[in-house]
């Protein structure tokens, strides 16, 4: 990827991200694994912009990695989400750095309605990156094969949609600073 699609692409990303109402701050120098720390409704996500405008016979190829000579493959240690953008189709594909795990370049086939990431094509939710232990009373959202399961203290509830359960979260959220606050 050259410096200026790059730039482009980065650029486009924190317009795009802005408009949908995420707040995005980038790291100072260039010694981040990440371009972005994402900001949703107090849920921190470390992105990472890749970007290419050339296709590779039916497919468009991105590279991964970080390092400056022999690329190391992103983990959850590196990044939450990797955003890929198409430049010549203007598709972006989110993706869970769980699902790119150790491989050193991916291959998006957006023609192709059951190819690998399409399930990720133009979906712009960031709200949850690759499971981490958070503190109890903070609560979390876990998605498995069943849908969406919230933790918040003692208390565990399923959902089938991202969007109840969010709304749901933040709103027990609410309660519990509310009644610590009063202590």
């Amino acid at each position: 990827m050259s410096k200026k699609i790059g730039n482009f692409a980065e650029l486009k990303f924190q317009l795009i991200a802005y408009e949908k109402g995420y707040i995005v701050s980038q790291p100072f120098g260039d010694n981040a694994q990440y371009d972005f720390i994402v900001d949703n409704s107090g849920i921190l996500s470390r992105i990472q912009v890749r970007a290419t405008a050339a296709s590779t016979g039916n497919g468009y190829r991105i590279s991964l990695g970080h390092g400056s000579r022999t690329k190391t493959p992103y983990t959850v240690k590196d990044i939450d989400f990797l955003v890929a953008y198409i430049i010549p189709i203007d598709s972006w594909y989110i993706i869970p750095v769980s699902k790119i795990e150790g491989k050193k370049s991916i291959t998006f086939y957006p023609q192709k309605p059951k190819a690998p990431f399409n399930e990720y094509k133009n979906i712009w939710d960031m709200s949850s990156p690759a499971p981490r232990r958070r503190s109890n009373m903070r609560g979390g959202l876990y998605e498995d094969a069943n849908g969406f399961q919230l933790r918040f203290g003692p208390i565990t509830r399923r959902f089938k949609d991202k969007k109840s359960a969010s709304k749901c979260l933040n709103a027990m959220r609410e309660v519990h600073a509310l009644s610590t606050f009063n202590r």
